[in-house]
């Protein structure tokens, strides 16, 4: 098998694996008896985020995923300083 095909079967491994992991949580979360969500979004419209979170840990997630929204438009411009 070829250095490509191996890639190749590796990234529909971790799908698989992704979508079984998903599949797995839902079903603990549906026979559990109790659905208590927290979650959370950030949707980009141009260079604006918006973010929204919910439920009991909604703050907690939301501070989370600002945190990582700026990690990675700090990475972002690093990168694009290191180009030029």
């Amino acid at each position: 098998m070829s250095r490509m095909g191996i890639v190749f079967s590796l990234i529909i491994l971790g799908f698989i694996l992704i979508f079984v992991g998903v599949v797995l949580l839902i079903l603990g979360a549906i026979f559990s008896g109790n659905i208590v969500t927290s979650g959370g979004i950030i949707i980009f419209i141009g260079p604006f985020p918006i973010a929204l979170a919910w439920g009991r840990y909604g703050l907690h997630i939301l501070i989370i995923m600002i945190l990582f929204t700026i990690m990675i438009l700090l990475m972002v411009l690093v990168y694009k300083r290191i180009l030029k």
